[in-house]
């Protein structure tokens, strides 16, 4: 230590002999040395000023702390005394706990002494109070046989509660008490019981007397508050009310969400023996029954309804919840024909301005599950398509019969207006196929590429089948020839044949033009469709089974009407 101030000290000197030297180089400097022998005094007189504060300033602190640590001490020291004389306290209360033991339980007995007294008078008239009740119960005095009621549970509740804080409590008291008070749930269930009532008819009651719904859901209210207060006594005490949760106000919920499935089930007003279009009539009268009420709740019911009770929201979820398990039980039961597609539509229609998206409801349904389940829709769409199936092979069967027939008429076929001969079953077919793809089109645009699919596929087997049937035709032909019975107008006949395989084919093709324009306007939305839209495309021929068969049915008759001419040219 010594010797680093040593070695500090003569790094000073040396640093100040430098200084020195560095100042007085020249003669004319050595004139200033006492100038600069003031400068460094006032300098060094400066630092040591500095330094003197410094150090008075930590000792002042060292004095200070130093203090505060003697009064700590101190106070230590006094804490630690009394604390034991405290200690010394204590040990003797645990003799004066055994003295006082007799007092302890005199004070519990006055406790229990002024409960008794307190609800002397409602033990006293508890027949009478509930008899009372009663009547307002019935008079529909609501608010006044609550106010009643409280008291009577009340009474009951600090009776038992007292019978639960005693550690040699006596079941058999419990229960001679429960059993004084046992009208007192009955009553409450009884109350309960024209709640529900009251909440049943809340659509109708809101708009002439919204002071009966207020007044219904006030005493929900309380008894919510009431369960409340009671779950919080049993934390503390272990001590619950008997019926208590109540949960009115959970049950109340369950009344309005079984009277809203009730006004969907119950506006049906015809069955499928009575109207084919029972369904339809329901589902309009079902849609118009949930845009009133919503409107009745949202601008009825809301100034009514506690805040906590989200009413309009609450009512949207249960209509949504009881249409899903109305419609769910309306396919359960089974559906014929156009039912299908009737159900189809609806779906879009909940969703659309229509019902939920009406300008005066604003429901967004997309906070909630899908009306019904994929794999319910699924179903639908392919009974459907069954259905629509046997349909399509009928009508295609039926134009072929019809054109079969007209092939055995000894007429002449009709002509267009360029006098072409032709017949109806293009159009016909034409007009079938688009009636369906429009209504497929009010679903969805997955049942559109369906029908088409399953409309090609019935006219790639009708195609066979009808050129199958112009052979037959010709064949008969050249055997009532060799028999002699000639048809002297199969040339004709087979005429229009071949111009209807161009119709067909041209219409064929519109079709699949019009929707392949309205899938690539709306963008490709199924992997499995982009064949058949490659197919679709403007311009593009149809599928080569079908495309092969029209062409196949125009060649054989083109070849059939050429050797019907070479016959007839030979014969000659």
């Amino acid at each position: 230590m010594i010797f680093d101030i040593m070695k500090q000290q003569e790094e000073a000197k040396a640093a100040a002999l430098k200084h020195v030297v560095t100042m007085l180089q020249i003669p004319d400097q050595l004139d200033k040395v006492e100038q600069h022998r003031k400068r460094v005094q006032r300098k060094k007189a400066s630092v040591e000023a500095m330094l003197k504060t410094a150090v008075q300033s930590q000792l002042e602190g060292v004095r200070t702390g130093i203090l505060l640590l003697a009064a700590a001490r101190d106070d230590v020291n006094d804490i630690q005394k009394k604390l034991d004389e405290a200690d010394t306290i204590y040990q003797d209360l645990s003799k004066l706990a055994v003295q006082l033991q007799d007092v302890r339980e005199e004070s519990f007995r006055h406790s229990q002494t002024g409960t008794l007294m307190e609800h002397l008078k409602h033990i006293f008239n508890v027949p009478g109070s509930i008899t009372r009740t009663q009547d307002l119960i019935q008079d529909g005095n609501l608010l006044l046989a609550h106010k009643a009621l409280s008291d009577l549970e009340c009474s009951r509740d600090e009776l038992l509660y007292e019978l639960h804080k005693q550690a040699n409590n006596q079941a058999s008291d419990r229960a001679m008490l429960k059993q004084y008070f046992a009208d007192v749930e009955r009553l409450s269930d009884e109350l309960a019981k024209q709640l529900w009532l009251i909440l049943k008819r809340t659509l109708n009651t809101v708009r002439k007397e919204p002071q009966v719904i207020v007044t219904a859901l006030r005493l929900i209210m309380r008894e919510e508050w009431a369960d409340e207060a009671a779950l919080k006594r049993q934390q503390s005490t272990g001590f619950l009310p008997p019926g208590r949760p109540k949960l009115w106000r959970k049950k109340a919920i369950e009344t309005l969400e079984q009277s809203v499935a009730e006004r969907l089930e119950g506006n049906q007003i015809e069955v499928r023996s009575e109207n084919n279009m029972w369904l339809v009539r329901h589902l309009e009268v079902t849609r118009q029954l949930i845009i009133e009420d919503l409107k009745t709740v949202k601008h009825h019911c809301t100034p009514c309804f506690p805040p906590c009770f989200d009413i309009f929201n609450e009512w949207v979820r249960m209509t949504h919840n009881c249409l899903s398990q109305r419609l769910q039980t309306i396919i359960s039961q089974g559906l014929v024909d156009s039912e299908y597609i009737h159900v189809l539509q609806w779906l879009n229609t909940y969703n659309s301005r229509e019902l939920m998206g009406h300008p005066d409801l604003h429901v967004d349904v997309s906070r909630y599950e899908a009306l019904l389940p994929d794999s319910t829709i699924e179903r639908l769409m392919e009974r459907y398509l069954a259905g629509l199936r046997t349909k399509f092979e009928e009508w295609l069967r039926n134009a072929l019969s019809t054109d079969h027939k007209d092939w055995q008429k000894n007429e002449m076929p009709e002509q267009d207006s360029n006098g072409y001969y032709r017949t109806e079953t293009p159009m016909l077919i034409y007009q079938m196929i688009t009636q369906h793809v429009e209504v497929a089109r009010t679903v969805s645009l997955d049942l559109v590429s369906r029908v088409l699919r399953l409309a090609m596929n019935r006219m790639d087997y009708f195609l066979s089948q009808y050129n199958q049937l112009v052979t037959d035709y010709k064949t008969k032909n050249f055997e009532d020839r060799v028999a002699g019975n000639l048809l002297g107008h199969f040339t004709s006949i087979a005429v229009p044949i071949t111009l209807n395989d161009r119709a067909l084919l041209y219409r064929e093709r519109s079709l699949f033009q019009s929707y392949t324009a309205y899938m690539i306007a709306i963008a490709n939305n199924a992997v499995n469709m982009e064949t058949l839209l490659t197919k679709l495309s403007d311009g593009e021929p149809l599928g080569m089974g079908l495309a092969d068969k029209l062409r196949e049915l125009k060649d054989n008759s083109l070849d059939y009407l050429c050797e019907e001419v070479l016959t007839d040219i030979k014969k000659r």
